[in-house]
């Protein structure tokens, strides 16, 4: 096994920077608001449904790494049935869930 070497944690990555800074709720809006516009302007086939699903729990996890969960179950609960519905083909449904979304996002 392999030993990491312990050091100081590089707060100089871009990266880190940006996650840190984001207002709360950015990553969710960011992905809803990003689902939302490939489901109006694109032909939803199995693969593209399978990238919104990605980009949608991505957008769930950079918002549980930012500690924003508990203030926006709602938008939180509404995405998770938009994931539910790309999996399982109805667009129609996850459209509908992620316009609920954007909604308790304000």
């Amino acid at each position: 096994m392999t030993r990491m070497a312990a050091g100081p944690v590089r707060t100089d990555h871009p990266n880190y920077a940006s996650h840190r800074a984001a207002p709360p709720g950015y990553w969710l809006r960011r992905g809803v608001r990003t689902a939302l516009a490939e489901l109006d302007h694109a032909e939803v086939d199995q693969a593209t449904a399978h990238l919104l699903d990605l980009v949608l729990r991505d957008a769930l996890a950079l918002t549980a790494a930012t500690g924003d969960t508990c203030r926006f179950l709602p938008a939180i609960s509404a995405v998770r049935q938009a994931r539910t519905a790309l999996r399982s083909g109805e667009v129609r449904q996850a459209r509908d869930a992620l316009a609920a979304a954007g909604t308790a996002l304000g």
